[in-house]
Formats: C-alpha cells, structure tokens, sequence
C-alpha cells in the first residue's frame, strides 16, 4: 500500500482478518468486542496507517468519544495521578481524554465549559471545582453529562466520586492533639477558592473545640498551594510570640515547603516541629524525615468516575451514582510526641 494513500476500514478488516461491522464496533462501541479482537483491529490500523476521522463519525452519531477533563492546577502531582485513573479507564472502553486547568480560577472554568461545548466533548469530570452549586446549574443548563470528583455535593441528582475531607482533617488534627501539642497551627488553601479548604478549617476548629482548646486565628494561614508558600507560612507562624508546635498543612506540597523552612530555621523534626500534610504524594514518602500525610485514593477516583461518566454516556446507567472512598491517615516520621 502506498504510504501516502489514504486507508479505510476495509483495508485495516483485510489485515486483521475481520469484518467491516468488527472493526465498526472497535472504533464506536470498543467495550463489545473480545480483547484479543481488540488488540488485533488497533495492530492493523497501526500497520495500515488508518485515522479514525472522528468528526465526521460524530456528526452522525453526535458523539466524539472524547471526555474533558478539569483540574485546578498542574503543579500539583496529585492531580496527574487523578487523571491517569481517568485516562486509563477511559482509553480501555474507548475514549481520549482533553485536560484544562483552571488555575483556581472560576473564569477560567467557565472558558473550558465553553471550550469543551463547542468541541462536542461527550462529557466532563471536574476536579475539585471552584464552587460546585453554581458549577452544577451550569452543566444542568448546558444537558452535558458531568461528574464530581474530590468533594461531596449534596444534590441528590448529582454524580460524584469523593472522599470526607471533614473527616479527614478531624482525624489528623485529633492525632497531633492526642501526641500532646496544644498549639496546633493550620497552613491552608485559599477558603474563597477551594471549598476543601474551607471544610478542612472547618474540621480544624471543630476538633479544637471538642478537646478543649481555644482556637487562635492567628494560628491560621491562608496560602496558595506552592512549595515558597508553604516555606513563607511557616517562616510566619515561628515569628509569633507563642509559635505553633505542631502544624497541619492542606496539602503535602505546603508541607515539604514547611519542612524546608523548618530547617532552615534551625529546628529539627519532628523534636522540635510535628507538621502533617494532605495528599500523600510520593516524594513524601522519601522526604526527610518522611512525612505523615493523608492518603487520598486520588488514582482510584479518576477511575470510578470515569466509569461513571461512561456508562452515563452509553445509557447503561443513567442514575446518579454517589461515591465516598476512605482516605487514611499515614504515620510517618515528621510527627512525635510533644514533649
């Protein structure tokens, strides 16, 4: 065959030894057909040199077999491994996948709405989004199926795939106050663009509260989500005439920033300075000393609700489908007891 030509699916039948109908279902409705068939017809497009035009498959069929994607930032690792969960699911029924990133921005967001409308994307999965109630009315609006990822909404009518971020940062407050420190500072996101900053502060006063200490707002930051935002926090909260002696951080980013102040500022942890972050990337497992973070199953996130998203598509489950995985707390070494 001439490089150069043009092949079709006749020609990509004949090398894989299908039929037409075969290599039809592989490109449009690829979960119907056996692996090794599969892996077959994909082979022969490959040595044929075959391009699925898949615009003019969609102005038939109204679909792109495209799924977008939102995050709030690139900087952070975590969202690159969400998104792997969503793509490889996503690329084993069938579906690529076109990533934006917002910058915790909410015009940026509505750009992307509007971006991935007018690319006919078949659906969109959003990473913690800037407000999830406006966000919603939005997607309602615009009839594109949508699911939630990181944060729980309370629309019953809604999809998501979250953990309890309330929980979470209860328990990990609960844990430095159960080792014996009485000033416990927070470096958090910004509350007026993350609502999981906001609930984690929330769950931070609450737990003081339910042990018995007075909350101080000057114990409280409220930063971006970078490594020097993190080193400038702490470098803050040392300077207080009462320094904290444990910190909980929004993110392990913010808190490997810490650590690093910490150091520079002469003090050893965890002997002098517990800090746990939120996350559990996986440089913090051989960060020194390792950090004690919290494990979110951000993988297995992009997974479900990519599924979710999927089968919402294909109208093999229309129903809203609500999901709460555990997130865990990790003990590692920049906690101790205070002593």
């Amino acid at each position: 065959m001439n490089a150069y030509a043009r092949s079709t699916v006749r020609d990509v039948a004949r090398k894989a030894k299908v039929s037409v109908a075969t290599v039809s279902r592989v490109l449009n409705s690829p979960s119907r057909v056996r692996l090794n068939t599969r892996e077959k017809v994909l082979k022969a497009m490959e040595q044929c040199h075959y391009v699925y035009n898949a615009l003019a498959g969609s102005l038939s069929a109204r679909k792109t077999a495209m799924l977008g994607v939102v995050i709030p930032t690139i900087t952070n690792p975590i969202f690159a491994t969400v998104t792997k969960g969503i793509q490889d699911y996503a690329a084993r029924n069938g579906y690529s996948t076109l990533l934006g990133n917002t910058d915790y921005n909410e015009e940026n967001e509505r750009r992307l709405i509007n971006l991935f409308q007018e690319k006919r994307i078949d659906g969109v999965i959003f990473n913690g989004p800037w407000r999830s109630a406006p966000l919603i009315l939005r997607m309602k609006s615009a009839n594109l199926p949508f699911v939630i990822t990181w944060q729980k909404v309370k629309d019953k009518d809604v999809s998501f795939v979250a953990f309890d971020n309330f929980r979470s940062a209860y328990r990990s407050i609960a844990y430095l106050i159960g080792l014996g420190h009485h000033r416990v500072g927070m470096i958090a996101g910004n509350f007026n663009v993350s609502e999981r900053a906001l609930v984690r502060w929330q769950a931070y006063r609450k737990c003081l509260g339910d042990h018995g200490l007075p909350y101080d707002p000057k114990l409280v930051l409220e930063k971006g989500y970078s490594f020097s935002d993190g080193k400038e926090a702490l470098d803050h909260l040392l300077h207080l005439p009462s320094p904290p002696t444990a910190v909980f951080c929004g993110n392990d980013v913010l808190a490997i920033g810490a650590m690093v102040q910490a150091k520079e500022s002469g003090l050893k942890i965890p002997r002098d300075l517990s800090i746990v972050g939120f996350d559990d990337m996986e440089i913090s497992a051989f960060y020194d000393p390792p950090l004690t973070t919290v494990a979110v199953p951000a993988y297995e996130m992009g997974r479900i609700a990519a599924k979710i998203l999927i089968e919402n598509i294909r109208g093999e489950s229309p129903a809203p489908q609500q999901h709460v995985l555990e997130a865990n707390l990790i003990v590692r070494g920049s906690t101790a007891t205070f002593k």
